[in-house]
C-alpha cells in the first residue's frame, strides 16, 4: 500500500488549523502543523510535505512572504502551495481578484476566501492526489 501524502497545515489560530487540517484529512492526508511561519519554513525543509495549506494572517510574516520563501528554496520550491485567507470578502471582488493574482505571481496555486475554503479545498487536495473519491456507477436498468 502506497504512503499517505502528508499536508502541512499553517494557521495561528488552532481551530482554524483544526478545521483546515480537518479537510486535508478527510481528501487523504497525513497533517503535519505548524502555527507561524518560521515553524513552516522548518517544517517544509525538513519533511517535505505533498502540499502546504497556509493562512494569509501569521505572527511573523503573511502567508505570502511564506509562499516566496518556499519557492525561493530548491528544496521546497516543488511544494504546492494554498493560501486561505478572511481578508478578502466577496462585497470586496476586485481586491479578491488582485489577491489570488499576487499568489498566483508568486507561485501558490489559489488564494482562498475562507468560506469558499470549506467548499473548495477537499477537491483540490484530492486532485493533488490525496484520496480519491469513489465514482457513482451508473447501471442501466433492464426492461
Amino acid at each position: 500500500m502506497p504512503a499517505r501524502k502528508n499536508a502541512l497545515i499553517v494557521d495561528d489560530d488552532s481551530t482554524l488549523r483544526y478545521v483546515l487540517a480537518r479537510l486535508a484529512r478527510l481528501a487523504g492526508y497525513e497533517i503535519l502543523e505548524a502555527n507561524d511561519g518560521a515553524n513552516a519554513l522548518e517544517t517544509a525543509q525538513r519533511k517535505t510535505p505533498d502540499v502546504l495549506v497556509s493562512d494569509v494572517r501569521l505572527p511573523d510574516f503573511d502567508g505570502f512572504e511564506l509562499c516566496r520563501r518556499l519557492k525561493a528554496d530548491k528544496s521546497t520550491k516543488p511544494i504546492p502551495v494554498i493560501l486561505v485567507t478572511s481578508m478578502y470578502y466577496e462585497s470586496d471582488a476586485g481586491s479578491l481578484a488582485e489577491g489570488r493574482k499576487k499568489a498566483k505571481s508568486i507561485g501558490a496555486l489559489d488564494l482562498l476566501p475562507r468560506g469558499e475554503a470549506l467548499e473548495a479545498l477537499g477537491p483540490m487536495l484530492r486532485k493533488l492526489g490525496g484520496k480519491k473519491t469513489a465514482a457513482k456507477k451508473t447501471t442501466a436498468k433492464k426492461k
